[in-house]
């Protein structure tokens, strides 16, 4: 029993170590670009056999006791990515995969007809019923969010002495995964929409409920970042991108332009889809290259992850991908999720940018009787008065999705640097050059560049203006000046007031007093002769001057 005893001991101790090596490593494979995750990539230890594929939702899981020092994932259409492991522990090793510029090798088919071409020839059959665009009406509340962050930032770049008061703003500088590009977020922005759409009388209507936007409260800028803008129909047969016509997977003519592969089948969302992928037939062409899945019965399209073929000539834009999903409602597929990321090329290797716009759909309607009054009036976005003053509580209720870290931290660098006295500053030199005023509060001192200006008349003649600033109020408008000339030893002077009547469109009405000299014949909307560039480039020499008086509604 003692021999027993002592072989089990000494069992024990080798055999224990060998149970405490295995490894096991779980991920997940991302793309660079969307962010979005990528099916059936082979996930190898490196020099062996023992591997998976991740899944639809790009997971995979590895699990052994002899693995090598790191891992490969490989996919075609992709560069490869190799990762470090660390030897018998548990870990996580999430992993980003950047497209590859490189032609993909062509697969022969043969014994028969390509079942992907089968599938697609009845995504055609059945794409009218299976456009939302087809419908007599439809209406939905759209979440619209679009980020800006800058790449390729340079060492010179954060050394910059203008810049060295906001040095703290490289602190956010972000790399969502290990083997990712940095990035310095800088801009967001969101908005939340209603979507109202007929068919008959044909028409179109957004109503912006709330906008949100780092750094900025303009109401012309806002419409701009509404739902209406580069919007992508994938049912189309083309696309309209950069002023530039597209061939969609799903044209007509798709055939023509695409090759077709049926890669797998699989439940997506509890549905029955195939998974397809296409490619371009010739190279140069506008085309993309991508994945969809088709559903089985409708062979409506439930998701669809594109980008542009890498040699389409398209200025400053390195890359661009479109992700869209759809959801079935009743009978009908309607978008659910759609993002759009550009990445802009940089120019000599210096700093880029890549913008990301997510929408999501919710409250979707369709062939419900939408009421008149939506559609009045010439404009088809419209912004509520109070879209710009919603409360951080109205956000977190309404906003379809919580913010990522990264987005909150946006919003904070903002508006600390806008406490900034740097900022301030500069905004306040910028504001200065194109206006021509200074703000002081109540008042606004200016134009600058009237300050001085010469003629033959006045010789050296000197003016002071100013007017009221919308902190005094948003509706009225004093303004006026006092100038001085040395030669006729005369001053001269303006004085008008000015009411605001309406914002859409912009209307003013009020009046005007004016005592100074003029050119005779020149238009009222001539440029200005007390100007200091005036003076120094005027092609025609001031020779025709008289003093005038001058009452008139303005």
């Amino acid at each position: 029993m003692r021999y027993y005893y002592l072989l089990f001991l000494v069992t024990f101790i080798f055999v224990q170590p060998a149970f405490a090596q295995q490894t096991k490593i779980r991920g997940k494979v991302t793309d660079q670009l969307t962010n979005e995750p990528i099916p059936f990539a082979t996930v190898v230890f490196k020099g062996t056999t023992i591997g998976a594929n991740t899944d639809m939702d790009g997971n995979y899981f590895l699990s052994t006791d002899a693995p090598g020092d790191s891992i490969l994932c490989t996919l075609i259409g992709y560069l490869p990515v190799k990762m470090r492991v660390k030897k018998g522990q548990d870990q996580v090793i999430n992993m980003v995969m950047k497209a590859s510029k490189m032609e993909l090798q062509e697969v022969v088919i043969k014994a028969g007809e390509n079942p992907a071409n089968i599938i697609f020839r009845e995504i055609i059959k059945h794409k009218f019923e299976n456009d939302h665009t087809n419908l007599n009406s439809y209406q939905y509340e759209v979440y619209n969010k679009l980020e800006f962050d800058l790449t390729n930032i340079s060492d010179k770049m954060k050394r910059n002495k203008l810049l060295k008061p906001f040095a703290f703003v490289w602190d956010n500088i972000d790399s969502t995964e290990t083997n990712s590009k940095p990035f310095l977020p800088f801009f967001i922005s969101e908005t939340l929409s209603d979507i109202y759409y007929r068919s008959n009388p044909s028409s179109k209507q957004e109503v912006i409920k709330a906008s949100k936007v780092s750094g900025l409260e303009n109401a012309s800028v806002t419409q701009f970042l509404g739902d209406m803008y580069q919007r992508v129909n994938v049912y189309d047969n083309f696309i309209e991108l950069f002023g530039k016509g597209f061939i969609s997977p799903a044209s007509d003519l798709g055939l023509v332009y695409y090759r077709y592969y049926l890669l797998d089948s699989a439940f997506l969302d509890d549905q029955w889809c195939y998974k397809m992928k296409f490619k371009p037939r010739r190279p140069q062409e506008l085309t993309f290259s991508g994945e969809f899945c088709v559903h089985d019965s409708t062979f409506a399209i439930k998701k669809i992850s594109m980008r542009i073929a890498h040699d389409a000539n398209i200025n400053w834009v390195e890359d661009m991908a479109i992700v869209q999903e759809y959801t079935r409602v009743d009978t009908t597929w309607m978008l659910s999720r759609d993002m759009l990321v550009l990445d802009f090329a940089a120019r000599q290797e210096g700093m880029s940018f890549i913008g990301r716009k997510s929408t999501t759909y919710r409250n979707i309607r369709i062939n419900h009787t939408i009421p008149e009054e939506i559609f009045k009036g010439t404009e088809i976005i419209r912004l509520n008065e109070d879209a710009l003053t919603k409360t951080a509580d109205y956000w977190d209720q309404h906003r379809h999705d919580s913010l990522a870290e990264r987005e909150q931290k946006i919003y904070h660098m903002v508006d600390t640097i806008k406490t900034l006295p740097a900022f301030k500053t500069y905004v306040e030199l910028i504001t200065l050059f194109f206006t021509g005023y200074k703000d002081i509060g109540l008042i606004e001192l200016g134009p600058y560049y009237t300050v001085y200006s010469r003629n033959p008349i006045e010789g050296n003649r000197f003016r002071i203006g100013m007017r009221t600033s919308d902190d005094l109020s948003t509706k009225i408008q004093l303004e006026g000046y006092l100038a001085y000339g040395l030669k006729d030893e005369r001053f001269k002077y303006m004085g008008s007031a000015k009411y605001k009547i309406s914002d859409k469109p912009r209307q003013f009405t009020g009046v005007q007093y004016r005592f100074d000299v003029e050119q005779l014949g020149q238009s009222d909307n001539a440029f200005q002769d007390d100007n200091i560039l005036s003076s120094l480039f005027r092609r025609n020499p001031a020779t025709k001057l008289n003093t005038s008086v001058s009452k008139k509604l303005v």
